[in-house]
């Protein structure tokens, strides 16, 4: 019996890769949003409340986002499936969705790397770790103007945003790094720094070898398949 339901379902997603793609995708993404939820519950006045709020926010909107995919490739852009009225799964959907989950994320990272850089007692540098929402921000009206002129330019500029960002999340990590400090406060700080730098590294290297190059090329190609004057100019 088992073999035969492992057959089957090998054939399922030989036959229907992309809905077991998105099956999957739920499924994490579900756990995750019960999990922010569950622990912002058990975590309330231990953990700041705006840590919180950008946790189950950026938790649950990339919940909406996997269950209501937007099929991307196909114009004029739908949902994977069809939903009532057609709004979830819509492009305007995902992108005020996007757009929530986006800056809670950004805000999130900028509000935890400027505090734990104030537990280490330096000046200036957890003033420049809270600005670093900003530009996660602007990344957002970018990518706004992008989808409605479908000229991957601007995803250009959005996504060149973020990897600058994150890159100077992670100067501002491994200069905190280089400095001295002691007690077990500083020490959680120091492991978090190094985190955030580990991992900030590899996302700006993602988004310099892979993304901005993409979108760059669709720029170069014609924008995408939007509306004249989405490439550059001849």
């Amino acid at each position: 019996a088992s073999c035969t339901i492992s057959l089957a379902a090998a054939n399922l997603a030989a036959a229907n890769p992309t809905y077991v793609w998105w099956a999957a995708l739920t499924a994490v993404t579900a756990c995750h949003a019960l999990l922010s939820v569950r622990f912002a519950r058990r975590s309330a006045g231990a953990v700041p409340s705006w840590a919180l709020g950008y946790v189950v926010v950026f938790s649950v909107a990339a919940f909406v986002r996997s269950a209501f995919v937007v099929r991307w490739s196909s114009r004029p852009h739908a949902c994977l499936f069809d939903t009532p009225y057609r709004v979830l799964g819509s492009d305007l959907f995902d992108r005020l969705v996007a757009n929530c989950a986006e800056v809670s994320f950004g805000a999130l990272i900028a509000e935890v790397s400027g505090f734990h850089l104030d537990i280490l007692g330096l000046r200036w540098l957890p003033a420049v770790a809270r600005l670093c929402a900003w530009p996660i921000v602007l990344a957002q009206a970018c990518c706004w103007t992008g989808e409605i002129s479908d000229n991957k330019l601007w995803h250009v500029v959005e996504e060149s945003l973020w990897g600058g960002t994150f890159a100077l999340h992670t100067a501002l990590a491994c200069a905190a790094l280089l400095q001295p400090a002691d007690g077990k406060a500083a020490a959680a700080s120091r492991s978090y720094l190094l985190a955030i730098a580990s991992l900030s590294a590899a996302y700006v290297y993602f988004m310099i070898a892979v993304d901005i190059p993409m979108y760059y090329a669709q720029w170069r190609g014609g924008g995408g398949g939007g509306p004249p004057g989405g490439g550059p100019p001849p």
